[in-house]
């Protein structure tokens, strides 16, 4: 194994790559939790937006 430093496009590809690969399953998590609290009170006959 050799010892050199990453160069700035390399750590920052890897800086972006995991901000994007977060994003893409925290939104879609959130999105979900958010509908199904909302569908279930409408369902139950609650206000959804309260």
């Amino acid at each position: 194994m050799t010892s050199e430093k990453m160069s700035f496009n390399a750590t920052w590809s890897m800086a972006v790559g995991g901000m994007v690969g977060g994003g893409i399953f925290s939104v879609p998590g959130v999105i979900i939790r958010v509908c199904s609290v909302t569908g279930f009170r409408n369902l139950s006959g609650q206000d959804p937006l309260d």
